[in-house]
């Protein structure tokens, strides 16, 4: 076969193949010959899939993803026809590194694919490792604060009902699937082979045809993945412990109804094949304000059970470097500079430096404490009023066992045991006189 066989298309196809040119090479040439690009998504609008009434495995995983209808459009089978993207060609780079390069169509949508693409192979690794009777965020705060941990909580939950046809009889009657089985099956359908690439975009492989077949019977509603995934998202915003996940959330959505957390990888933008969707939240100054919030606020974190605090963030160039520290949520509700610094924009570079005058004064550090220790004394003296516990297990309880139950440091909560047990003697002698 000549090289100039199947025309000039054909060619450029061939040369990208054998290394001669780059793809985006290739495409300039189509562009400046005003001819179609050779990699293409099927446009369909999104709308189309926003009025659907059933919506299949991978669409789900894309809402809880990327909360981005373009996201669930691009699951969708039918908005798949025609897809098509550059793919590389295994074996040794050319001496020029433009490595060799072919077009591939995009096949059916699963689920392994749009979670590994999206950055979550290493969830998706750990989740057979998880105690499903654990309740979430209970063990590791990493454990329930990603798209992959929290559709599968809701469907093991039941809070998110699933629905399978026999597959390939389309005319027979769907039945539900028991939440108990998606502890296996969501396991199954997401299952990675070890061989996919660290950074959570695989390999080009194709799903085991009974698998494929498998999940294209399996039907969601629409409108109870959309609500599934707010209702999991509330449940997180109202844990006692927050990483800088569930920090930047809050920053980012300022409300509970919207709230989720969010990582890096998020204010970067999730891909898909290339893809960046639009974002449900606005990314503004939000890690400068993060950052103010940790430097003027005097706020503490935790790690390994240690207290951190501002001299530990000097040397912090990313808020995202603090993964690993803890925060009492009630800390960040609290504090009368996180308010001001949630509702205010600053300009950029305004992180103080480290020898700027960043600890908060005294008189502002100690009237935060006792705000905080009041609002634990009051709570430690209604269990005792209401009988829930008596003044002799509050006077002795252990330091753990306080922070376990009223969810601060055990310095805070030692404070607020000995401001309850000043005031319980008298509360106590008033509610027997008034009886």
């Amino acid at each position: 076969m000549t090289r100039n066989a199947g025309g000039p298309r054909a060619i450029k196809l061939a040369d990208a193949k054998n290394g001669r040119i780059t793809p985006e090479q290739a495409e300039k040439w189509a562009r400046d010959h005003s001819l179609e690009p050779f990699a293409r998504n099927a446009v369909l609008p999104s709308d189309e899939v926003m009025a659907l009434a059933k919506w299949t495995a991978p669409m789900a995983a894309a809402w809880f993803i990327w909360r981005s209808p373009d996201a669930v459009r691009d699951q969708w089978d039918k908005a798949r026809q025609g897809w098509t993207i550059w793919e590389r060609l295994p074996g040794r780079r050319m001496p020029n590194r433009r490595g060799r390069w072919r077009l591939k169509r995009i096949g059916p949508a699963t689920l392994a694919d749009v979670f590994c693409r999206a950055g979550f192979a290493k969830e998706i690794a750990r989740s057979s490792r998880i105690d499903r009777g654990v309740a979430l965020g209970a063990r590791s705060m990493s454990e329930g604060d990603n798209p992959y941990d929290r559709m599968r909580l809701v469907l093991e939950r039941g809070w998110l009902l699933a629905t399978r046809r026999a597959t390939g009889d389309e005319d027979a009657e769907e039945e539900a699937i028991p939440p108990d089985e998606w502890k296996r099956l969501f396991r199954r359908l997401t299952d990675i082979p070890e061989s996919s690439a660290p950074s959570g975009e695989p390999e080009s492989r194709a799903a085991p045809r009974e698998l494929l077949e498998e999940e294209g019977q399996i039907l969601f509603l629409r409108e109870q993945v959309i609500a599934a995934e707010t209702r999991i998202c509330r449940e997180e915003f109202e844990w006692r412990r927050w990483t800088m996940a569930q920090i930047a959330g809050w920053f980012a959505y300022d409300n509970e109804n919207n709230f989720r957390s969010l990582g890096e990888e998020d204010f970067v933008g999730r891909t898909y094949h290339g893809s960046i969707y639009t974002r449900d939240f606005e990314i503004g100054d939000i890690e400068l304000r993060i950052q103010d919030l940790l430097f003027c606020s005097g706020i503490l974190g935790y790690q390994d059970r240690k207290e951190v605090g501002r001299s530990d963030f000097t040397g912090v160039n990313k808020v995202w470097e603090l993964s690993d520290t803890v925060f009492v949520r009630e800390d960040i509700f609290s504090n009368k500079f996180a308010n001001q610094l949630r509702k205010q924009k600053f300009p950029s570079g305004n992180k103080p430096s480290a020898n700027e005058g960043l600890a908060p004064s005294p008189a502002g550090r100690v009237g935060r404490s006792l705000k905080i220790r009041k609002g634990i004394a009051d709570e430690m003296i209604e269990k005792v009023v209401t009988n829930k516990m008596t003044e002799v297990e509050l006077r002795t309880a252990t330091g753990e066992s306080l922070v376990s139950d009223f969810g601060h440091a055990q310095g805070t909560v030692k404070a607020a045991r000995k401001m309850a047990l000043q005031q319980l003697p008298e509360i106590i002698r008033n509610s027997i006189s008034n009886e």
